[in-house]
C-alpha cells in the first residue's frame, strides 16, 4: 500500500542518515590519523570459493582472506557513484515534473539556492508561491526516489552550512545508490567473486565499509597451523 512504501522510505532515509553521520564522525575523528598513516597495499588474492552465500574466501600470501561480498559491493558501488559525482551530469528530461513544496523563505532565496546546488545538477523553477518544479534529473538519480531525495536536498539547505550542503548530498546520493547493489546472501559463481575482489582492490580503502566496520579479514597462515598443531 502507498502508506506503507512511505513508511519503508521513511526507514530507509533514516538508515541512511545513520550511515552517513557514522561516516562523518568517523572521517573527523581519523582524519589527522589517515593523514599521517598509509593505507596497507590490498595483497593479490586467488579466489577459492564462497561461505554461507556471504562471505568470499581466498587465498592471499599471508594466509586466507574472508571478504563480505554485500559490503564489499556497496563500497565498490558507494565509490563509482561518488566518481560520477565529480563529472559533468547526463540530464534526464522528466515527461510529468516534479513538483516540490518551498517555505517562504527557500522561495525567495531559490537563485542562491540553485547556484549552491549546481555542482550537482539541481535546479528548482519557481512556479506559483510555495511551490517548484524540477523539469529535468540527473542520471544518477534515477535508481532513488527523485521527490524524495530533491524534497530532503531543499530542505538540507535550512541547516547546512555552504561548505557542507555539496558533501553531504553527495554521500546521500552514493549511499542510497549503494542500498541497492544486492542481496546480503546471493550464491555467487568464480567469475562474479573475482570481480568484486578485483573491484574492490581498486576502492581508496578496500578494507573498511561505509560505517568503517570491516569488509574485509585475513587470517595469518601460522594462526592456522597453530590451530591444527597436535
Amino acid at each position: 500500500s502507498e502508506v506503507s512504501n512511505m513508511e519503508a522510505i521513511r526507514n530507509e532515509a533514516k538508515e541512511d542518515e545513520e550511515i552517513l553521520r557514522a561516516l562523518q564522525k568517523k572521517m573527523e575523528e581519523k582524519k589527522e590519523k589517515t593523514e599521517k598513516e598509509e593505507i596497507p597495499v590490498f595483497p593479490s588474492m586467488q579466489v577459492i570459493g564462497q561461505f554461507r552465500k556471504r562471505y568470499i574466501l581466498c587465498e592471499c600470501e599471508k594466509g586466507m582472506a574472508v571478504i563480505d561480498a554485500h559490503e564489499a559491493r556497496r563500497k565498490c558501488t558507494y565509490e563509482k557513484v561518488f566518481a560520477q559525482l565529480e563529472k559533468p551530469a547526463v540530464m534526464v528530461d522528466l515527461l510529468v515534473p516534479i513538483t516540490l513544496h518551498a517555505s517562504d523563505d527557500q522561495y525567495q532565496r531559490i537563485e542562491e539556492i540553485n547556484r549552491l546546488l549546481k555542482p550537482v545538477s539541481i535546479s528548482f523553477e519557481p512556479f506559483g508561491e510555495g511551490t517548484l518544479l524540477i523539469r529535468s534529473i540527473p542520471s544518477w538519480m534515477k535508481d532513488m526516489d527523485p521527490t524524495v531525495f530533491l524534497q530532503d536536498a531543499l530542505d538540507s539547505l535550512v541547516e547546512e552550512t555552504t561548505g557542507d550542503i555539496v558533501e553531504n548530498l553527495k554521500n546521500k546520493v552514493a549511499t542510497a545508490a549503494s542500498r541497492n547493489t544486492s542481496e546480503k546472501n546471493a550464491t555467487l559463481s568464480m567469475e562474479d567473486m573475482r570481480i568484486i575482489v578485483d573491484e574492490l582492490s581498486r576502492c581508496q580503502n578496500p578494507y573498511v565499509n561505509l560505517s568503517g566496520k570491516p569488509i574485509v579479514m585475513i587470517l595469518d597462515e601460522k594462526q592456522l597451523m597453530k590451530g591444527f598443531a597436535g
